[in-house]
């Protein structure tokens, strides 16, 4: 199978404030403004995103813990995925 190509149109801007071996767990992310509790993006996100923010703590949270966070088996299209498809 032929590798896809993807051509990248705009860019995402990426924001975290300063880590370090006390603040390095993260606490929350935010797309565009929106609590985003996932531990990936779909392309939709990527597609649709324009800025994403992590905010980091010195403890362990319970960010990415969720049965949905996780991302969906290779070759199958996540819930999360399908709701994005459905609302553009």
């Amino acid at each position: 199978m032929a590798p896809r190509r993807v051509r990248i149109t705009r860019i995402m801007a990426t924001t975290c404030a300063p880590t370090s071996t006390t603040h390095r767990y993260v606490q929350s992310v935010r797309l565009d403004g929106t609590g985003h509790d996932r531990t990936y993006l779909t392309t939709g996100d990527l597609r649709s995103g324009h800025e994403l923010a992590f905010t980091v703590g010195p403890k362990p949270s319970g960010w990415g813990t969720g049965d949905h966070a996780a991302p969906p088996p290779v070759g199958t299209a996540s819930a999360a995925q399908q709701q994005s498809d459905r609302h553009r």
